[in-house]
């Protein structure tokens, strides 16, 4: 079998010839010795382009056939509230928690400065602190209490319960500093003079304490307020299942 020169096309029978010659005839003739060796690249490159675009057709394959035989997980739906019951405790019940809210003389001044609705919502998220038994999620506008040993929905008239129960305690507190707030005790107070200051002063503080006489109100508000406050995604206790 011939070998032929791929510069000048010269044909040799012997290898040993052909060898001698080519390397005399790539130096006499650069220009095409460089002209062939960029081709070679180009059709090194032009093949190596052609195998990656078989490789991606493939993993295309590949990947359609993946996706026709994927089934996902299926998920079902549960009730919420017998989820919480099976799988959730806390160590302390809603009548506990609630019974621990103690009213300072600092939280009485929030309450003055701030407003019945404000300065009780500002008290309560501060006890909302850590494992309580008060939890909320994202796609229910629900709070659920953990009460008596079990989960259950809170409710308005729940919370208006625990204002009034709060507002005992604000009273309590509110004997004890009066003077210090208004610079008066209420014995002393001269109810019938015109003009006095420091029965103004003080009807206005009780008025503002007594939450206008309208807990009831107050209540939903505020029930708005600490869903707000402690709603988190349902998806941080169940991963796999939708709750209804």
């Amino acid at each position: 079998m011939s070998l032929e020169c791929p510069i000048c096309e010269r044909k040799f029978q012997v290898r040993s010839d052909y060898n001698s010659h080519y390397n005399r005839c790539k130096l006499n003739n650069e220009s095409s010795y460089k002209a062939i060796q960029e081709g070679y690249s180009v059709y090194e490159n032009a093949r190596t382009i052609n195998n990656l675009i078989a490789e991606v057709e493939r993993l295309k394959n590949v990947i359609t056939k993946i996706q026709k035989n994927y089934k996902p997980p299926k998920i079902k739906n549960i009730n919420i509230l017998e989820y919480l019951n099976k799988n959730i405790e806390r160590n302390i019940n809603y009548g506990e928690w609630e019974n621990n809210i103690e009213i300072t003389y600092k939280k009485l001044k929030l309450l003055l400065s701030e407003g019945f609705r404000e300065g009780i919502t500002k008290i309560l998220k501060e006890e909302l602190d850590g494992n309580v038994p008060l939890i909320a999620f994202n796609k229910k506008k629900l709070i659920y209490i953990y009460d008596g040993g079990k989960w259950i929905e809170y409710t308005n008239k729940r919370l208006e319960s625990t204002l009034y129960s709060m507002l005992a305690n604000i009273l309590d507190c509110w004997d004890e500093h009066e003077k210090l707030i208004c610079g008066i005790s209420y014995k002393d107070i001269d109810f019938e003079a015109t003009r006095n200051q420091s029965s103004a002063i003080y009807l206005k503080h009780r008025h503002i304490l007594y939450g206008d006489g309208k807990v009831d109100e107050h209540a939903e508000k505020i029930y708005d307020k600490l869903y707000t406050f402690l709603k988190t995604s349902i998806n941080s206790i169940i991963v796999t299942e939708n709750y209804i």
